[in-house]
């Protein structure tokens, strides 16, 4: 979706036409709803400052940047919170990590269910999304859809979808201490975090809908071979 970097790209030169297509995730499953249903559903502590991060392969993905999130976290462990925090990583499988008293990282493994993910993003206080490079974003998008506070130090085309301090807060790339500040940010002030959260599920509805990009596509296909068919007609 990164369309500067399409340009860029080995294939450019062969493009005959470009257009922009958003991808998008399902609102009938992503959308907003209450967190306390959510953790009791999921058995969540409601003294628990819950955080998601999303990679798969988890902290072994060389393209998600889980060092800057797990330094980031020590940042947040120095802050007066008023909970204990959780970084639940999903797409891995591995031990408890205690950053600190306060803080502890838990690998839960992989979610293949929408519907169980759709949940864990309710029950979250803020998603946490680092990548050093992305063309789309598909866990961004799901949480932006479900109205969870996310904080991205990240690069590529998630940025086409997300504005900082508006739907979602940006720090730079590899920038552990903003993010760690961003994340703090979200924990000490809900009404901050819950008007991100809100006009990130407003603008999801808007603008990432999966039912539009299967629909511009398949136009786009079709006005491809009215396009092919009249141009052999004319050969």
């Amino acid at each position: 979706m990164d369309v500067a970097a399409a340009r860029r790209s080995l294939l450019a030169p062969a493009a005959a036409e470009w257009r922009l297509i958003r991808g998008g995730v399902d609102l009938a499953v992503f959308r907003p709803g209450s967190k306390r249903e959510a953790r009791r559903a999921l058995g969540i502590s409601e003294n628990t400052a819950i955080l998601l991060y999303v990679a798969n392969g988890g902290p072994a993905n060389p393209f998600k940047d889980f060092r800057t999130v797990r330094t980031a976290l020590s940042v947040v462990s120095q802050r007066p919170l008023a909970r204990a925090v959780e970084l639940l990583v999903i797409g891995s499988s591995g031990p408890d990590e205690r950053v600190s008293e306060n803080v502890m990282i838990r690998q839960i493994g992989y979610v293949r269910s929408p519907a169980y993910m759709a949940q864990l993003l309710r029950a979250a206080d803020v998603y946490v999304h680092a990548s050093l490079e992305e063309p789309f974003g598909l866990s961004l998008c799901e949480a932006l859809a479900c109205g969870t506070p996310t904080v991205l130090a990240s690069a590529g085309g998630v940025l086409e979808n997300v504005r900082n301090g508006e739907n979602a807060l940006l720090v730079p790339v590899r920038d552990a201490a903003a993010l760690g500040e961003a994340i703090a940010r979200l924990l000490t002030f809900p009404d901050v975090a819950s008007a991100i959260g809100t006009r990130a599920a407003e603008e999801a509805r808007h603008s990432l809908d999966h039912r539009v990009m299967l629909q511009e596509l398949h136009d786009w296909c079709l006005e491809i071979c009215s396009t092919t068919k009249q141009d052999c007609s004319h050969g």
